[in-house]
């Protein structure tokens, strides 16, 4: 009898068992239809949502009706979206997403007014952020009626150039109530929910198809066992270098120029350099684009924005800051010959709105830029902008000028030789002009190199000569003067005399920046203790523009900056540089004329050795005239070189570009550097245009929860 109740009683739970097994799978079975219609409903929101950004990159939900069809109904309300579509089941699932922070009680962070009907009771806010000028926080919403309050967590951040879209789904019986007239009603009974959370990013505008493009030469200088690499930011995307004349790499390792998917563009289909078999090499069309930035297109500050005087700004030892109106040449030759003059001292208070001066740790003053800056020359002598230390800023080696300073010097000189000429007998020529600063140290330098014959130097009488310089015969011309002071046989280490000495009697160079001779005065500062931070608000970005050149001897740092001048941009001391330019305004820097970046060091100051630092730049880098990046030198005194990275792309048009590449004569591309690594990356590129086309976004992160 104990065995026959055993059996019954395993036999009567095993029929329960059953029973409650063939329950559980058809609840399973619904349960997974009904999520799987929820996440339908969610994928369905955020492919009306990538749409609507697509067509308006500014859009963020608006007000009303937005789509009514029989089988689909979507409402926006002030940033917030709710939508339902119809099942196979010919019932409907919905789908919500928000914008809007519904956070007017909590102080209005978010700029917009709380939904008129449909507030949305989930936590997960999303982030448009396309337009963006730097990454903006995603924040949860965990405040009173699902509000973002100031405490609320921000998990991550979405990046510039992208939105953060986060879209809910629910389907069950208990939304059985959803109609074209009850999009939102109150959940009555089981409802499944499917979160979908994606990035959708801008692609790739026409035009700048090359990490690298240049109406004249593209010349890379790499250390030993180092490459000039191309790469892109997706990695099924060409990174190419164009040149409407000739790429070279010189140095490195075999191969110097590397790449998985590169290409270069050269005016004769070859390149020189010791390329990777990955590479592929073609002739450049001259009729194909070449991207066209002209001024009138580029964002820059206005008149409405914050403006600072034209002038230079030094930054003393205290971490003082006193103004100058004066360029730079004129301000180098006036601190050279007054040493001790203050200029006037400029308080905080004297900054305008959007710039700040921190000197809390005077040894590392920092200047921040937290918006657009109009530097306005309408009040000064000048239209320049210069910001340096007190020392100033060191771009070249001591006993390494540019060839380009030496000529611009040598010329401005000739242009200017005073009547007094004087043949001091055959074949000698002696020419004479007065100083407008102290005596230079070497005052005198002489150069003999078998053919050519002279000495340059400083007499008694205050004046610079330059005697004995034989030409043949008869006076010396200033087209003599010039071939004879800029002879390529002439040592670097002469040269660097020779332009000191010209700099002397107000020869101007190609206006490279030098560390100065300020007396006794405290200048312990080096252009790499002073930084340049650009700071914007969350999301926002920060333009400095300027009318005239812009010389900053200084470490740029931040993101959502850029700088555009009328004139040149010289970046000097930029020690480890790192700037991230801003997606919305796409820049790091555009010139007129012509971008010079260098990163030297003095290590340890008054050693005479150096040795340069990295720069690191995203966005776009675009000149009129010539780049040169200099971030190596192959000399003695030099014992490290710096890398340079650039994610975005690098244009030397050559000209206005209004009219043909190269129309100026120039265009080139110069970086001599440790390594050199450029990243594609078309994003920056998308927003150049004071009037962007619209364009597809690409999906960039996927997941469901």
């Amino acid at each position: 009898m104990y065995l026959v109740s055993a059996l019954l009683v395993s036999f009567v739970i095993a029929l329960f068992l059953a029973a409650a097994l063939r329950l559980s799978m058809g609840s399973l079975k619904m349960n997974d239809e009904n999520g799987q219609r929820a996440l339908y409903a969610a994928e369905s929101g955020l492919r009306y949502i990538q749409a609507r950004l697509a067509s308006d990159h500014s859009w963020e939900g608006n007000e009303g009706l937005a789509v009514t069809t029989s089988d689909l109904v979507v409402y926006e309300d002030r940033g917030n979206i709710v939508g339902i579509l119809r099942t196979p089941a010919g019932d409907f699932a919905q789908f919500r997403a928000r914008f809007n922070y519904q956070d007017d009680s909590q102080g209005n962070a978010d700029g917009r007014s709380d939904p008129a009907l449909y507030s949305i009771d989930h936590p997960y806010v999303s982030v448009k952020n396309i337009l963006g000028g730097s990454p903006r926080f995603v924040p949860r919403a965990d405040g009173p009626g699902w509000s973002v309050t100031p405490a609320s967590p921000t998990p991550y951040e979405v990046p510039a150039g992208a939105a953060c879209v986060i879209v809910e789904g629910r389907y069950g019986p208990g939304l059985g109530s959803l109609s074209s007239s009850n999009l939102n009603p109150t959940v009555n009974g089981q409802v499944s929910t499917r979160i979908v959370e994606a990035y959708l990013e801008t692609t790739a505008p026409p035009g700048a198809d090359a990490a690298a493009m240049s109406a004249g030469d593209m010349k890379f200088g790499v250390e030993s066992g180092q490459a000039v690499a191309l790469n892109a930011k997706d990695s099924g995307q060409v990174s190419r270098l164009r040149s409407r004349a000739d790429i070279e790499v010189d140095g490195g390792a075999s191969p110097n120029l590397v790449s998985s998917n590169g290409e270069t563009y050269t005016q004769d289909g070859t390149v020189q350099a010791d390329a990777s078999s990955d590479i592929q090499v073609f002739m450049e069309d001259p009729s194909k684009g070449f991207y066209s930035l002209e001024w009138g297109e580029v964002k820059k500050a206005t008149s409405s924005d914050s403006t600072l005087a034209a002038g230079t700004y030094v930054v003393w030892d205290d971490g003082s800051l006193h103004y100058y109106d004066m360029s730079y040449s004129q301000y180098v030759t006036f601190i050279e010959a007054n040493p001790g003059n203050g200029g006037t001292p400029v308080s905080s208070s004297d900054l305008p709105a959007g710039m700040t001066l921190d000197t809390s740790n005077p040894n590392k003053p920092k200047l921040t830029i937290s918006q657009n800056i109009l530097v306005d020359g309408s009040s000064a002598s000048t239209d320049e902008l210069t910001i340096i230390p007190r020392k100033g800023a060191q771009e070249n080696p001591p006993d390494a000028p540019d060839d380009s300073d030496l000529d611009a010097a040598v010329t401005s000189v000739a242009n200017s030789l005073p009547s007094g000429v004087s043949d001091g007998g055959f074949n000698k020529t002696e020419w004479s002009m007065p100083l407008v600063g102290p005596a230079p140290s070497p005052d005198k330098v002489q150069v003999s190199t078998g053919s050519l014959d002279f000495e340059l130097h400083v007499h008694s009488d205050g004046r610079v000569h330059l005697e004995n310089a034989y030409m043949g015969s008869g006076i010396l011309t200033p087209s003599q003067f010039q071939a004879t002071l800029t002879d390529p046989s002439i040592p670097l280490t002469k040269q660097a005399e020779i332009l000191t000495l010209l700099a002397a009697v107000g020869g101007s160079g190609s206006g490279s920046m030098r560390e100065l001779e300020v007396g006794a005065n405290p200048a312990n500062l080096r252009a790499d203790d002073v930084e340049i931070l650009f700071d914007p608000p969350e999301g926002e970005s920060a333009i400095l523009s300027s009318e005239g050149s812009v010389r900053l001897g200084a470490k740029l740092t931040g993101r959502g900056g850029s700088i555009t001048s009328a004139g040149d941009i010289r970046i000097v001391g930029d020690g480890d540089t790192s700037l991230s330019a801003s997606v919305k305004d796409g820049l790091t820097l555009y010139a007129k004329g012509n971008v010079v970046m260098s990163g030297l060091k003095e290590v340890p100051v008054g050693s005479n050795n150096w040795e340069y630092k990295d720069v690191n730049l995203k966005g776009v880098v675009y000149a009129w005239g010539d780049i040169d990046i200099k971030l190596g030198h192959d000399d003695p005194s030099v014992s490290k070189h710096g890398d340079f990275f650039l994610q975005g792309s690098i244009v030397a048009y050559g000209g206005d570009p209004a009219g043909a590449p190269g129309a100026g004569g120039n265009g080139s591309i110069s970086v001599d550097a440790n390594s050199v690594e450029f990243k594609y990356d078309p994003v920056y590129l998308t927003q150049l245009a004071l009037s962007p086309p619209t364009r597809a976004l690409k999906q960039t992160l996927y997941t469901t929860h």
